[in-house]
């Protein structure tokens, strides 16, 4: 039976309760909230306030990657992050600091390798990071994601995908990292991805989701766990546009992204026809959807 983890959680401030103090005595604490997990990837939501530093233990085992999400925080070595920009820690440590006057809110995206799953109930681990000899070797040197990059255009202009950290692009090997924008129309056919779980993490929009054999309602704050080889679909409810996180693990079944890109004001090209690369057989392409048929 195929393993679904689901988790609801609320965007906004990082609730006291449901935070965790990373603080050493006399400095400003980050504060931190899982906002879910599965045995590949756990994410999570930090505040940083001003003059307050975050960061994550790295190994080959593990990938750490930060997503700025509000506010402008720096890269060690002084290197500024806005929103929207984001960092693959490399193995030789990282970290990153609130230097300015307002509160900065990142997403921190944990990725593993096979050989070194997360348990049950898994939580943030800020003092050591698994090691194991099967993992392989990691890149040493943090690695930013392109800010002039273009987002990737689909479904004749209704899906716009952002691709910040991927293998090609930031030496990402356990985890990619991608922003989804869709219309409240944009669903997605049945399909599944042989070798990678994916992560989703709506933060607009709504719909449902089938897994497997599961239908998952999802809205803002919802965290799907998808397994390796599990079939799954999307139907948006219609009435709000999308805007969700996505996270392969390992990285590799985002570039099908690139096969289609059109030019910024101009519609995407037509999908290849069933079972070429980028058809919705087989790679799960966007389409407007009127509603489930299934």
């Amino acid at each position: 039976m195929s393993l679904l983890v689901v988790f609801g959680a609320m965007l906004g401030a990082c609730a006291p309760a449901a935070s965790r103090d990373t603080r050493a005595v006399g400095e400003v604490s980050p504060r931190t909230r899982v906002l879910g997990s599965g045995p590949r990837v756990l994410m999570a939501q930090v505040l940083l306030p001003p003059g307050a530093r975050f960061t994550l233990p790295t190994s080959a085992c593990q990938e750490v990657l930060v997503h700025v999400r509000r506010g402008a925080i720096e890269l060690d070595g002084g290197r500024a992050l806005l929103p929207g920009r984001a960092v693959r820690f490399g193995l030789d440590g990282a970290a990153v600091s609130n230097t300015s006057s307002r509160d900065a809110e990142l997403y921190v995206v944990v990725s593993r390798s096979v050989a070194r799953r997360f348990g049950p109930d898994a939580t943030l681990d800020m003092q050591q990071a698994p090691m194991d000899a099967a993992c392989g070797e990691a890149a040493s040197a943090p690695a930013l994601s392109d800010a002039a990059a273009e987002p990737f255009v689909h479904a004749g202009g209704q899906l716009r995908v952002s691709i910040l950290l991927d293998g090609a692009g930031q030496g990402a090997r356990h985890g990619s990292l991608t922003r989804l924008e869709a219309s409240a129309t944009a669903g997605v056919p049945l399909h599944d991805h042989e070798e990678s779980a994916e992560v989703i993490f709506i933060e607009q929009g709504e719909g449902r989701m089938r897994v497997g054999d599961q239908h998952v309602a999802v809205r803002p704050g919802t965290f799907v766990y998808i397994p390796p080889r599990t079939q799954h679909s999307f139907t948006p409810s219609g009435n709000s546009p999308l805007s969700a996180v996505q996270v392969y693990a390992p990285a590799g079944p985002e570039q099908r992204f690139r096969i289609h890109h059109a030019a910024p004001g101009a519609a995407a090209a037509p999908d290849p026809g069933e079972g070429e690369p980028g058809a919705a057989a087989g790679t799960g392409s966007w389409e407007p959807s009127a509603g489930d048929t299934r």
